[in-house]
């Protein structure tokens, strides 16, 4: 660690005061049902544990991994007034860790938003999970405090990933969303990889939790981030050839925008991400905007410099469309930089933004010598929390014993 103590920074947003901001109308939660004890079977019954993608206020996907030999799989939910809805699943299969898995997906759709409920997988006719619960996303025009998970380069399939793992396991019941910062599956994103090193390791994290991942180089490394593709279920965009590689949510007062620094980014061509997320910026209407991708534009490392094509076409981006905080991974360390604009350090009423690099989920650490806009740095294992509401936003870096060592707080109210 570079600094001993808990660093803060606060800043105002753009023009805004207490007086000039357009209040949401609060979000009131609907009633929650009341779920039995938990329950996972073995990983010989069910291989890969309950997971949500493309999670929205009205319909997520539930996706679960079974024995090749599984032929059939059903997810059923419940409401808080008891009524229960079953679906079948689609099957495919993939490449485990050894084997081959047989993968189960529902889309589950006509949801309440900003709603929780119960739900239970079976195969074969056998349930293997249960007791667990997903939640819809509150709509956008709603004020509530949305939590989040964010990590990167952490399924390396060491001990600090696993230390890592277990300080979120006290945070994991508190969030909406957990999002990722790229390098997902090391050395290079196979199946195996992605079996044993992200969903083996997260079997307790994931059922329950809204997951949004974004890809990084070492995702890359294995035909152009197939086996992460193949594994996730997430939105389509402009281009047949970029589904899933990039994304946006919405979650109340919260959008986020998901975008990928690799292979995505080198097309040019019309349509490409650029365009795709330029059009989502400018329609976006929430208080908030976080940007997350994996390669950062500049960096505190003792021999790397920021990466040329995040420069060229991120960075201008997130600056020109008001974005508020960009999170990226790919430097094995900790680093939260002052409000910077172009590079240069600018208030954030005059335009400047917050970044940070969070590339300590679990592969070794690297050595930071520091930047010379940095506000805080450390070379330790950690992940993001964070904690969102129409006023303020809050990211904390928590290590490995569960404690905060660094804050970022940012007030519009």
């Amino acid at each position: 660690m570079r600094h001993a103590l808990l660093a803060l920074f606060v800043a105002g947003c753009t023009g805004s005061t207490e007086a000039e901001v357009t209040r949401l109308p609060a979000w009131e939660s609907p009633a929650e049902p009341t779920c039995p004890d938990r329950m996972l079977a073995s990983e010989e019954a069910l291989v890969r544990a309950p997971y949500l993608n493309s999670v929205r206020p009205d319909s997520l996907v539930v996706a679960f991994g079974a024995p090749q030999a599984a032929t059939a799989a059903t997810v059923t939910y419940t409401n808080a007034a008891g009524s229960a809805q079953t679906l079948d699943a689609a099957r495919e299969e993939v490449p485990g860790d050894g084997s081959t898995i047989a993968l189960f997906h529902a889309d589950v759709g006509e949801l309440e938003a900003g709603t929780r409920y119960c739900y239970e997988v079976a195969i074969d006719g056998t349930v293997v999970a249960s007791g667990l619960h997903f939640a819809t996303s509150v709509p956008k025009d709603f004020d509530t405090t949305v939590r989040f998970i964010a990590i990167g380069d952490f399924g390396a399939g060491t001990p600090e990933q696993l230390d890592v793992r277990d300080a979120m396991l006290g945070y994991v019941d508190r969030a909406d969303l957990f999002l990722t910062l790229g390098d997902n599956a090391y050395g290079s994103g196979t199946y195996d990889e992605w079996q044993r090193n992200v969903f083996a390791p997260n079997r307790e994290v994931l059922p329950e939790v809204a997951y949004w991942p974004t890809w990084g180089n070492h995702d890359y490394s294995t035909d152009d981030a197939e086996p992460a593709l193949a594994n996730h279920f997430l939105p389509d965009t402009l281009k047949p050839e970029h589904h899933e590689r990039y994304w946006a949510l919405d979650h109340g007062p919260l959008h986020v925008v998901g975008l990928d620094s690799e292979g995505a980014l080198l097309d040019a061509s019309e349509g490409n991400q650029i365009e795709w997320a330029e059009a989502d910026l400018a329609a976006n209407t929430a208080p908030w905007t976080l940007a997350l991708w994996h390669k950062p534009a500049f960096t505190g490392h003792e021999s790397r410099t920021g990466d040329f094509f995040v420069n060229a076409k991120l960075k201008p981006l997130a600056q020109d469309n008001g974005v508020d905080v960009v999170l990226t991974g790919h430097d094995h360390f900790y680093e939260r930089f002052h409000p910077v604009l172009d590079g240069e350090l600018v208030d954030r009423e005059d335009g400047g933004i917050p970044w940070i690099i969070s590339g300590g989920g679990g592969r070794g650490l690297y050595p930071l010598e520091g930047h010379e806009n940095e506000a805080y740095g450390a070379e330790r294992h950690h992940f993001l929390w964070g904690e969102i509401d129409q006023c303020t936003l809050r990211i904390q870096a928590i290590g490995t014993d569960g404690e905060p060592f660094d804050t970022l707080e940012l007030e519009r109210c």
